[in-house]
């Protein structure tokens, strides 16, 4: 179980988590856009330079996501 990085770049990731839930991270302008399941998370962009930041980035999503779904918090955190 765990994250597969499909595509990894200075403005989006994709990647498949646990087998079936589709991740996408985007860049948009100054927010960063990411999407794990039915959850969402909205952050500032400006930190995150380039992919090496990105993958970082992911990680921490990660950790969002695994303790909103522990807690039982809405989808739309």
């Amino acid at each position: 179980m765990g994250l597969k990085i499909l595509t990894l770049n200075d403005d989006a990731v994709e990647g498949v988590l646990d087998d079936t839930k589709p991740f996408d991270m985007r860049r948009s302008g100054d927010v960063l856009t990411a999407r794990v399941g039915e959850h969402r998370f909205v952050l500032p962009a400006r930190d995150y330079r380039g992919a090496s930041d990105m993958r970082a980035c992911v990680y921490s999503i990660l950790a969002r996501y695994r303790a909103a779904t522990k807690s039982g918090l809405p989808a739309l955190a």
